[in-house]
């Protein structure tokens, strides 16, 4: 489906990658703390763990259709194993930045919620690959 994109679309892509990934990067590194709603730890440790999984699925899906886009010639596997893998050193980085964040603390469950999240997303997007060749196979069958 990427394969079809035009350079527009591709640059609109680009666009659009980037500025979800400045947003989660933003998100990441903002300092909690004082009297906010997000100082209260119950608030913060509630939104911090339903985010984390949803927001690293989404990234690395993201950076595999970005690579789709660009990179035509590579295989739907290849474009997948380095974006999610991407998402996953991009995950680890966020992690490490945050023990120097006020308010912030480098924590395993967030990294392993991170990745869980992109495994997640890897494997939608391996059983949706499947089910595309399987279709195609079928059609080619008639």
């Amino acid at each position: 489906m990427m394969a079809e994109f035009g350079k527009r679309n591709a640059a609109c892509l680009i666009s659009a990658v980037s500025l979800y990934t400045a947003a989660l990067t933003a998100a990441s590194l903002m300092p909690v703390g004082g009297d906010s709603a997000l100082a209260s730890t119950a608030t913060r440790r509630f939104i911090n763990n339903s985010l984390h999984l949803p927001a690293y699925a989404l990234l690395a899906w993201l950076w595999t259709a970005q690579l789709r886009a660009v990179m035509r010639n590579s295989s739907r596997g290849r474009t997948m194993f380095a974006a999610c893998f991407a998402a996953v050193c991009f995950g680890t980085c966020m992690e490490i930045a945050q023990h120097f964040v006020p308010g912030r603390g480098a924590e395993l469950r967030d990294f392993l919620t991170n990745s869980l999240g992109v495994g997640v997303a890897a494997l939608l997007m391996w059983i949706r690959a499947r089910s595309i060749a399987a279709g195609d196979v079928m059609e080619a069958a008639k």
